[in-house]
């Protein structure tokens, strides 16, 4: 796979971009090794107990609280201290009563931003109220239920505004060459041409360093594009591309809150298959310029003194 990929980011910048969106959104849920790590997640039995990174699991409660060990995680609790608010309630007893329990007195779950903002917060009340279950698990088909009532099945990509794009004063089939051809030269970091490694090291092996390093990548590659002088017949085509590139600084950016926002991974997922889908409609795009401003040169049929080349 990493030797299609080297193969696949030569042509260009654009390719790269599919290439990333391909081995995030398709390849990185069904290989046989993110089986295993899927599992780890979502599994049920002792032996294999489901964790979030290396330790939390949702089988076990450190400190006897009410609320496993990965739970504390998510919630932002103390997994040594029953009672993280010090107000006398287990952390446990507050969750399932939708109270705060990083918050002394009745501060409610859905009061405090951080926690209302995380979508695995959000996914446990959910169900909670679906099933009447006060010890919500992460299951997969829920997951899926979840997203797509809350109409976060789908990425859509993000809106680019005018001063966002270095629109060019001239025009016409120059400037346009000049584009294409200045935007096929922009590459990403190598070291970004793999999601699924950078995910799996930060689930496994907790190196959230890795991501800082190609967080940095992407922000210089972005910002050679924002520099590019775009002709107003290239200005969709770019706009386009800078939000598929927003797109795909989320995707990477989100890796620092799998340990606490695990369901943030699975919209991810299913973000990634429809990052390939903007990507290619927006590769017919820019083969649709090609093919307008720099069209195959034609080779006149040969005369009747000319010899034809033999088949």
């Amino acid at each position: 796979m990493r030797r299609f990929f080297r193969k696949l980011i030569k042509p260009g910048f654009y390719l790269l971009m599919l290439g990333l969106a391909i081995y995030g959104g398709s390849a990185f849920w069904h290989g046989n090794f993110v089986r295993n790590l899927k599992a780890s997640i979502f599994s049920n039995s002792p032996v294999n107990q489901p964790a979030i990174g290396s330790a939390a699991s949702f089988l076990h409660d450190e400190d006897g609280d009410g609320l496993s060990d990965a739970k504390e995680l998510i919630y932002g609790t103390n997994p040594n201290n029953p009672d993280t608010d010090g107000d006398r309630y287990k952390d446990g007893d507050e969750v399932k009563n939708g109270y705060d329990p990083t918050l002394s007195g009745r501060a409610r779950v859905d009061e405090n931003t951080k926690l209302a903002s995380n979508l695995t917060v959000q996914y446990f009340s959910w169900l909670q109220t679906k099933t009447g279950d006060n010890d919500p698990r992460l299951d997969e088909k829920q997951i899926e239920k979840f997203l797509t009532e809350k109409k976060m099945d789908a990425f859509i990509l993000p809106e680019i505004s005018d001063r966002d794009i270095n629109i060019s004063a001239a025009d016409g089939t120059d400037a346009v060459k000049n584009y294409l051809k200045e935007f096929s030269t922009i590459q990403l970091p190598a070291e970004t041409a793999s999601y699924f490694d950078i995910a799996q090291s930060v689930v496994q092996e907790q190196k959230a360093d890795v991501v800082e390093k190609v967080l940095a990548g992407i922000n210089e590659t972005e910002q050679h594009i924002r520099n590019l002088q775009t002709p107003k017949e290239a200005v969709d085509l770019q706009k386009g591309y800078l939000g598929l590139f927003k797109g795909l600084r989320e995707l990477f950016a989100d890796l620092y809150e799998i340990n606490t926002d695990p369901v943030k991974l699975m919209r991810d997922v299913r973000w990634g298959g429809d990052l390939v889908q903007q990507g290619y409609a927006l590769e017919r795009i820019r083969l649709g310029l090609e093919e307008k401003y720099n069209p195959p040169a034609v080779q006149n049929p040969p005369t009747s003194g000319e010899q034809q080349p033999a088949p």
